[in-house]
Parts: C-alpha cells; sequence; structure tokens
C-alpha cells in the first residue's frame, strides 16, 4: 500500500514535470512565434517599401514619355517618334544619379497607330507581332493604368526582363497605341533573394498570376507556385481568396528543406515573400527546450529526493496516528460505555418525583457525568483538529433556542457561588442563520465555562453582537467578561496551547484539560474568524470570538408585535443588575422606568400605572398582595434568581437572567420566559403504534434505553444479541430497530448486514430504519455506518435531546402524538386520581409527576408523612425563635406543597418565609398557628383521600407475577446482581399497567436504595 502511493507520488511528480515542460514549451514557443511572425513582418514591409520605390520610378518614366509622345500624335504626326525615344533615353542615361539606372531600365518602345519603334533601334523580324505581346496585352486589358507584365526573357539580350506599359488615347478617347518600357529585374532580384530574418533564409516574388518572378531555384521561375506541392497550393487558395497576406506556412523549399514562408501583396498586385528554414525557426525553442528539461530534472530529483524523505516522516507519523486513534476509539468506547448508565439511570431517575434534596444530588452526579463527556469530547475533538477530519456541518438553526440552551447548560455552574450572570444579546441578529450551530454552542460554553472556572465571585457577562459584512453574511461577535483572576500578561502568548494550564500555584483547585481554548478558537478559524483576548491580572478577562454566519431572512431574532402602551416598571435595587434589565427593554425600543424603593414600587402597582411590573422574586410575596388590590393589575413578571423556586399562580415567572429575547417574549405574552428546572425531561410526543427493537449485549445499557424511551409510550422489545435479534425481525415487524455497534457474537454492522440481505425478497427489510446506538464517537463514524446499510447513528451515552431528534427524524409525522397539544387542546381528558381534595390541585401536581396516577398517589403518601413530621419541626422552632431553622423548615413545605399541587397552601407558605427573611417575629408569632391548621386540615383530607383509595389499588395491582418472591428475597439478601436480572426480565415481560406501574415504583426504590419500600411493594403484590 506504502509502495502504491510512493509509486503515485512520483507518477505525480514526472506529470507534474512533464507538464511543465509542456507548458512552457507552448508558450515559449508562442512567445518566439510572435516575435518571428513580427520580424518577418517588419522585413516584408521594408521590401515593400524598397520595392515601390524602385518600381515607381518605372512608373514615373513611362508616365513622362507617354505624355511627350501623346503630344507628339495628337496632330496626327507620325514621324520622329523613334528620333524622340532615343533622344529621350539618352537624356536618362546621361543624368547623373539618374533614376533610369536604379530602375533598371533597359529599353523604350512601343506600337503607335500600328508601327512598332524602339529606342535602341531594333527593328522587329517580321514575325514579331507586337498585338501579340505580353506588354501589349497587358496595356490594353488596363486602359488608363500602368500594366506590368509577368517575367519573360527578352530576344535580344536573353535576359528576365519585365515591361511597363500603358495605352495611350486622345482627346476624344481615340486610341493612339500602347507605349512601354523594358526593365531589368536584377537589382530587385538581388535584394530580394538577400532578404532573410535567420540564417539560411531567403526572399521571393510572384507577380499578379502568383507566378514566381525571384526564386532562389531558377527551375521555378515563371511558373506558377501552387503546383509545386499542396501547401504551395494552400497559400495560392488564401492569396486568390483576397487575403493579401499570409503567415507561418510550412513548404518544402531547395534541396527538400522545409521552410516557413510569409506573403505580403505589393501595391501593384505582386507579392514578395520570405522564407525562413524551420530548423532556424525553432531554433530558440529547442535551446530553452533543453535548459528548461535541465533545470526540470534538478528540480524532479529534489522534490523525489524530499518525497522520499517526506514519506518516511509520514509513515512515521502515520503509525503513531493509527496508535493515538485506535487508543482514543478504545477509550471513547471503553469510558462511553459506563457513561451511558450513569447519565442514563440519573436522566431516568430525575424523570421521577422526588424529595428535592435527592434531585439535588442525582443532579450532581449526572453533571460530573456530562462534565467527563465534556472532557472525552474534547480530547476526541482535539484529535479531530490535529488529523484535519474537523468538518463543519452548516444548516438553518435558531438562534434564539442556542442562546437558550447555552443558557440553561451554563447557569447552573454558578449556582453554588456568588457569581452574578448577565446576557446581552442584539435584538436585531436575525432569527435564522445558517452554520454548525452544535460547534458554535460548544464555542459558547467553552469561553463561558472557562469564565466559570476562573471566576470564584463577582461577575460573568455574555454579550452577543452583529454586523452584515456582505450580502446574505454576517459577522457575530461573541464577547465574554469576567471578574476572575486575570491573566499574566507573561501567559497570554501560552494562552491557546493544547493542554497548557497557566498559573498553576494560583489554580491548584481549578479543574480542566487545557483543551477548551485552543478547540474554540480552531473552530472560529473554521467559520472565517478568531479570538481575541484582554487581560488584567486580578481583575478579569474579556475573550472576543468572531465568526461569519449566513442569512437569508432579516427577521430579527426579538422583537415586540404590541409594544405595551403604558410602559414597564422594574423594581431592582442593584445597579448592574438594572443595567441590563435597561438594555434589554431599550433594545427592544422601550424605555422603562425604575421604581426606587418597594414603597414606590407597590403603590405603582396598587394603582395600575403600568402594562408591565418586573420584580425580584425577594419582594414577590409583597408584590402579589399589591397585585390582589388593583382590580386592573398590571402584568406582574416575578424575576427568579439562582437558587431560588417559585410557582405562583397565574404569575409570570422567569428565571434570571433576562435579556432580550426573554424580555420579547414576555412583552409579547407568548412566553413566561426561560422553562423552571426539571420541566426538560418531559417528551414532547408519543407514538403507541411504534414497535421499536434495542439491541445490545449489556443489559443496563438496554435497561437505561428502554428506561429512556418508554416515556414516548412505544412497544419495545429488547434483545442480548445480534444472532437472536436477526430471528427476532424474521419473526415480528418492527417499525424502528436501536443496534449496538460492538457486540461479541454479531456487532451491529453484521447484524445490518444479514437484515437488508433480506430485503431481496422482501422490501421491508431494505425500508426497515437502522440506528446504530456507539459508545466510538471518532470522525467517521456516520460514513462508517451508513456505507453498511444503517440510516442513522446515536452516541452513548444516549442525551434525551439527541433521542427526541433521532425518534422525530424516523417516526411518520402521522404516528405521532403531541402529548404537549394533547394536553392544551384536552385538558377536560385529565382526571384527579383520587376524590376531590379541598385546596389540593391534582391535575398540577400529576405534571409534577409524571402525570402518572399511581405514582402521584405514592407521592401524595410520601408528602403527607414527611409534611406531618415538618410541621411539629416548624412548631418548636417559631416557639423557640430560631428563624433561620423556621426559614429552612418552610421553605421545604412550600416547595414539596407545590409540587403536589397544594398551591394555595405553598402560597401561605412562602408568605412565611418572606417573613423569617425579613425577621418580622410578629408575624411568625401570629400566623404560624393558623399555617399549622391549614396544613393539617390538607393531611388529614389526603390521608383520607389515600386509605379509601388503596386497597381497590393494590388489589387490581395484585395478579399472578413470577418471580416476586425471589425478588423479595434477594434485596433481602441484598444480591444486587440477582436483583437487577429479575428487574431485567420484568422489563421484557407483557404485564398490564397496573401491575408495570407496580413494578416501576418498586425498580424506583431499588435506585434509591430505599430496599424496604421496595420490599412493602412486594408484599403488596404478594398479597
Amino acid at each position: 500500500m506504502k509502495t502504491n502511493r510512493i509509486a503515485v507520488q512520483f507518477a505525480f511528480v514526472f506529470s507534474a514535470f512533464l507538464l511543465m515542460v509542456l507548458v512552457s514549451y507552448f508558450f515559449v514557443r508562442s512567445i518566439l512565434e510572435k516575435e518571428i511572425d513580427a520580424a518577418a513582418a517588419g522585413a516584408l514591409g521594408t521590401a515593400e517599401l524598397r520595392l515601390y520605390a524602385t518600381l515607381q520610378e518605372s512608373e514615373l518614366i513611362l508616365a513622362e514619355a507617354s505624355y511627350l509622345i501623346r503630344n507628339r500624335l495628337f496632330p496626327g504626326q507620325k514621324e520622329g517618334i523613334q528620333d524622340f525615344l532615343r533622344e529621350y533615353t539618352g537624356w536618362i542615361g546621361e543624368a547623373d544619379g539618374g533614376i533610369g539606372y536604379s530602375s533598371g531600365f533597359l529599353d523604350l518602345y512601343g506600337c503607335f497607330r500600328g508601327q512598332f519603334v524602339s529606342s535602341s533601334g531594333w527593328e522587329a523580324p517580321d514575325s514579331y507581332v507586337p498585338h501579340e505581346r505580353p506588354w501589349y496585352i497587358a496595356a490594353r486589358e488596363n486602359p488608363y493604368k500602368t500594366a506590368f507584365t509577368a517575367l519573360y526573357t527578352n530576344t535580344v539580350t536573353g535576359e528576365n526582363v519585365i515591361s511597363v506599359s500603358k495605352s495611350l488615347y486622345g482627346p476624344e478617347g481615340e486610341f493612339y497605341g500602347v507605349i512601354a518600357m523594358e526593365i531589368s529585374i536584377d537589382n530587385i532580384a538581388e535584394y530580394v533573394e538577400n532578404m532573410s530574418i535567420a540564417a539560411g533564409g531567403y526572399g521571393l516574388m510572384l507577380n499578379q498570376d502568383l507566378s514566381f518572378i525571384i526564386h532562389p531555384d531558377p527551375a521555378r521561375i515563371g511558373k506558377y507556385m501552387g503546383q509545386f506541392s499542396r501547401n504551395h497550393e494552400k497559400i495560392t487558395a488564401i492569396l486568390r481568396s483576397g487575403e493579401k497576406d499570409t503567415a507561418a506556412v510550412r513548404v518544402l523549399g531547395p534541396e527538400n528543406k522545409i521552410m516557413v514562408t510569409y506573403y505580403k501583396q505589393l501595391f501593384n498586385g505582386w507579392y514578395v515573400g520570405l522564407a525562413t528554414p524551420l530548423v532556424s525557426y525553432y531554433e530558440d525553442l529547442w535551446h530553452m527546450s533543453i535548459v528548461l528539461s535541465a533545470q526540470g530534472i534538478i528540480l524532479v530529483s529534489l522534490i523525489s529526493y524530499l518525497l522520499i524523505r517526506l514519506n518516511r516522516e509520514k509513515n512515521k507519523s502515520e503509525t503513531e496516528n493509527r496508535s493515538k486513534s485506535s487508543f482514543l476509539a478504545k477509550m471513547s468506547h471503553e469510558i462511553r460505555t459506563p457513561m451511558n448508565s450513569i447519565l442514563g439511570m440519573s436522566e431516568i431517575i430525575m424523570r421521577k418525583d422526588i424529595p428535592g434534596d435527592l434531585y439535588e444530588y442525582i443532579s450532581i452526579i449526572n453533571q460530573a457525568g456530562t462534565s467527563l463527556l465534556a472532557i472525552i469530547n474534547d480530547i476526541l475533538d482535539l484529535s479531530k483538529i490535529e488529523s484535519g477530519q474537523m468538518k463543519l456541518e452548516p444548516k438553518f438553526y435558531c438562534f434564539s433556542s442556542l442562546i437558550n440552551d447555552v443558557i440553561n447548560m451554563i447557569h447552573i455552574r454558578f449556582a453554588d457561588r456568588p457569581v452574578d450572570f448577565f446576557v446581552n444579546t442584539d435584538s436585531a441578529i436575525p432569527a435564522w442563520l445558517f452554520g454548525d450551530e452544535v460547534r458554535i454552542r460548544q464555542i459558547l460554553l467553552n469561553l463561558l465555562n472557562n469564565a466559570a472556572k476562573y471566576t470564584k465571585e463577582g461577575f460573568v457577562i455574555l454579550n452577543i453582537q452583529s454586523k452584515i459584512i456582505w450580502e446574505g453574511k454576517l459577522e457575530l461577535e461573541i464577547e465574554v467578561s469576567d471578574s476572575g483572576i486575570g491573566i499574566k500578561e507573561e501567559d497570554l502568548k501560552r494562552l491557546f496551547n493544547e493542554f497548557s494550564r497557566l498559573d498553576l500555584s494560583h489554580n491548584q483547585g481549578v479543574e480542566g484539560t487545557g483543551l477548551g481554548l485552543p478547540i474554540a478558537l480552531n473552530l472560529c478559524k473554521a467559520m472565517e474568524g478568531d479570538i481575541t483576548v484582554e487581560s488584567s491580572y486580578d481583575n478579569g478577562s474579556t475573550f472576543t470570538a468572531r465568526i461569519v454566519q449566513g442569512f437569508t431572512d432579516l427577521k430579527k431574532t426579538a422583537a415586540l408585535t404590541r409594544p405595551p402602551a403604558k410602559g414597564v416598571l422594574i423594581l431592582e435595587e442593584r445597579p448592574r443588575f438594572y443595567r441590563f434589565l435597561n438594555a434589554a427593554l431599550e433594545g427592544l425600543g422601550v424605555s422603562p422606568r425604575r421604581a426606587e424603593t418597594l414603597d414606590v414600587f407597590i403603590r405603582e402597582l396598587e394603582e395600575g400605572k403600568n402594562d408591565f411590573a418586573f420584580v425580584s422574586s425577594r419582594y414577590a410575596a409583597d408584590s402579589v398582595a399589591a397585585v390582589g388590590k388593583n382590580p386592573s393589575p398590571p402584568h406582574l413578571v416575578i424575576m427568579v434568581e439562582k437558587g431560588e423556586g417559585t410557582a405562583y399562580r397565574d404569575i409570570n415567572c422567569i428565571l434570571m437572567p433576562i435579556y432580550s429575547i426573554t424580555m420579547a417574549n414576555v412583552l409579547n405574552g407568548t412566553s413566561i420566559g426561560r422553562s423552571l428546572p426539571r420541566d426538560h425531561h418531559r417528551t414532547e410526543f408519543t407514538a403507541p403504534s411504534i414497535g421499536v427493537l434495542i439491541v445490545d449485549d449489556i443489559s443496563t445499557n438496554l435497561r437505561v434505553a428502554k428506561e429512556l424511551m418508554a416515556a414516548y409510550g412505544m412497544v419495545i422489545d429488547t434483545c442480548l444479541s445480534g444472532s437472536h435479534a436477526v430471528e427476532m425481525v424474521k419473526n415480528k415487524r418492527y417499525d424502528l430497530i436501536f443496534l449496538d455497534h460492538m457486540m461479541p457474537d454479531m456487532d451491529g454492522l453484521e447484524v445490518a448486514a444479514k437484515i437488508r440481505a433480506m430485503g431481496i425478497s422482501d422490501e421491508y427489510y431494505r425500508k426497515l430504519p437502522l440506528i446504530m446506538l456507539t459508545a466510538n464517537a471518532l470522525t467517521g463514524q456516520r460514513e462508517l455506518f451508513l456505507k453498511n446499510g444503517a440510516d442513522d447513528f446515536l452516541a452513548k451515552p444516549i442525551e434525551t435531546k439527541k433521542l427526541n431528534a433521532i425518534l422525530e427524524k424516523w417516526i411518520p409525522r402521522e404516528k405521532r402524538i403531541n402529548s404537549l397539544a394533547e394536553e392544551k387542546d384536552h385538558p377536560d381528558k385529565k382526571s384527579p386520581p383520587l376524590p376531590g381534595i379541598p385546596g389540593l390541585d391534582q391535575i398540577r401536581g400529576m405534571q409534577n409527576s409524571g402525570d402518572d396516577p399511581a405514582i402521584y398517589r405514592d407521592i401524595l403518601s410520601s408528602f403527607s408523612h414527611d409534611a406531618a413530621d415538618k410541621a411539629g419541626e416548624l412548631k418548636e422552632a417559631a416557639e423557640k425563635g430560631d428563624l433561620g431553622l423556621y426559614t429552612i423548615l418552610v421553605h421545604a413545605l412550600k416547595g414539596a406543597a407545590r409540587s403536589v399541587g397544594a398551591l394555595e397552601f405553598g402560597e401561605d407558605a412562602a408568605l412565611m418565609e418572606e417573613a423569617a427573611r425579613r425577621e418580622d417575629a410578629e408575624t411568625i408569632k401570629e400566623k404560624t398557628a393558623p399555617l399549622l391548621e391549614k396544613l393539617t386540615s390538607l393531611l388529614n383530607s389526603i390521608n383520607a383521600s389515600l386509605l379509601h383509595d388503596e386497597v381497590p389499588a393494590a388489589l387490581q395491582a395484585g395478579t399472578a407475577v413470577p418471580g416476586l418472591m425471589e425478588l423479595k428475597n434477594a434485596l433481602v439478601n441484598m444480591h444486587i446482581g440477582e436483583v437487577n436480572t429479575l428487574l431485567l426480565q420484568y422489563a421484557l415481560m407483557p404485564l398490564d399497567k397496573k401491575t408495570k406501574d407496580r413494578i416501576t415504583e418498586i425498580e424506583q426504590f431499588i435506585l434509591l436504595f430505599e430496599y424496604d419500600k421496595a420490599i412493602k411493594c412486594i408484599d403488596l403484590l404478594l398479597n
């Protein structure tokens, strides 16, 4: 393989060399030909002038003689003409430097009124008939013009001569005769024959009949040029067609030499020509070619030597890269496989309704797993960049969705530290952009994560602006500023080095690999941009990334459809917070008013002077109470800060940070802002008619995948081997199959190949969507899968968002049921699972528990026990005046009550929480007892309903389920492996819904390590 590659490279080099020589030859030849053509044209032009001057002398002599003779003939005088011609000829010869010598003049003669006379005294014999001579015929054929004869031999001297003749006419046009002058062409021949632009060249001349007048080969004199060769005939054809010139036509010359000829027409219709030997014509070109070839051979030798060296180094580098790629692929698979279980299980648990502290612990596990996965992805991305395999996948994406996702993901980084996170986005950014959304999200997260890591307190600001650079293209400027530790000036040059960590002595506790910034920089450069940084040590840093994105529509990301008529009021005492709120509103064309104090804000709420009023959650209780006193209150918007949870009924609650997009949504009435926590686990649709097969050789992976897909309501089968999967596909028609890539007996690609092979006889197997599950996220996986019969792939650990995208893509729209739309359009379909309980919104509580009545009943039971315990502790804290403990307890009751749907009690608890925070001991002393009475009444109602409902539900669920006793014994004896095996068997069993709900409840308790509760549930089923 390597030998072939080297051979191809050498072949390419030699081909390039040959091409270079040929191209050089072509261009040099073109240049030389142009130079030779120009030289030939110059020589012929000079010859034309010279010959014109020579022949013009003959015309002048003849014209003068014609005039004098015509005057003699006019009176009828005929005698004395010969004497006149003799005298005139003598006068021409005697003139010093006379023109007759240079013109080659020989004789002046003519035939006048039938009598032939000659200045030489020559008497024509009887056989000489003037009317038949060429000079007479030429003059008669060209009346009133000077005519030139073809070359002929003088009958007296034997010289090759031509005659210039002219007809003579009287005043009335009567014909007098013809006068002619005989000229020797020896002078002209000598000049023409010596014309040359290269050694071995010569000149030639043709008359108007295209016969040679002058030629170095005497045998060709007087003969028609076209008779000598096909190329001669080609020249005559060109000249006869009316062309006055020919250029670079090859002909066979004397001694059979190939000559390159040029011709130019003279004023009298003759042609002067120039012939150059082909050898001389291309001599310089050949010399140049030899020089070029020699240089090329030297260059090729040098390149060949370099190629050999480079191939050696490349082979060495490729060996190292293959080793690294193999290691990365194995590392990716080995780490992602357990990560799939960790993240998948944590995701499943977070979907359940669990206590707030447990949810927080699971969230931390999920976040840590996600961080580890991010590190793996960074290492893989670096590998792709180094190998040149990092490819952008541009497509249209929603800018507001991208920013919302980024803020939701990064916001949690600031939850446990005193860092304020602010966002400012240009509202004029087009709503839809064209680019690689995934990579842009990566740039944003890398920059923001970097700021979060090095900012222990203070602020982090994300500022995004845009400017149009040309039609259909804009530049996004992403600026991330922080008040963190900053960067030393000497460290700035190493900032974007891979695996580089700066100021380690100062940053010992900061996590990271040093890959985020180098990857972000490379991605920016791939998007025609860059990253710059400004920093002052101990005073923070500002990173500015610029990238180019496409767009087709200038519709803004954030714009108001109905601007507030009365205005917007804000209560925000902190200057920096207010500045960003104000910027978001002014970017939308709204100028807000600021309430300086809570009292001013409350007064304006009661008076209803504004359309919207924004208030921090710290003042939520007072603000809600004030709105209740106004029959036409403004739209109150509670700005929820990090770590706060609020759910006031019919009150808009939006999470900080607030920026132009969320602000526009609130003012337009289209959204209440970014979602409150835990909403992201809900599925957007169900597909109960869809049959799915999941194939994986690891039971934990099967369980995770099945649980994640269970929310979609599909009919799910699982399988632990590829060969078994093939048999299952033969026996049952599935709508979608998920195949693990790497399995021991038969891997996913082999399964895909066998399924596709069955498509020869059944089209179903050719169109059946096959999705590969892979823990190998290296470049080229998608192409590998598509090439081998798969339709798509899903990376492990399975992310809910990506799973949802895959299912949306491959499940036909007509088979999907929009669960959110169903809830909105048919709210009456839901009914409370228990008899009516005063003060309890069971529909809201069911929504918080996955809309599962059985789970909701269990949650209510837990709430009843926990709230009763907390009530006693709360009473004791109030009596002791322990406001810190009181705040914690009432806060827990508030959250739990709202979670189960006890909204009214939750609001009362929130008011008491605010009072405790204000250290209002009098209110706590006065209102704690009524609060506990309301709680006791609520708990009594819940317990009575649960007692009424429990026995029937348990009996209905108590169908014969095999293996329950074995499961109980395994739990009692702590045989966890056996427990997992039995639970997997239950996942594969066709159980009725209520029994499956009980089994799910048992699984939940096991996952939470609450084995005693799980055993109680098993006993309930057994009884």
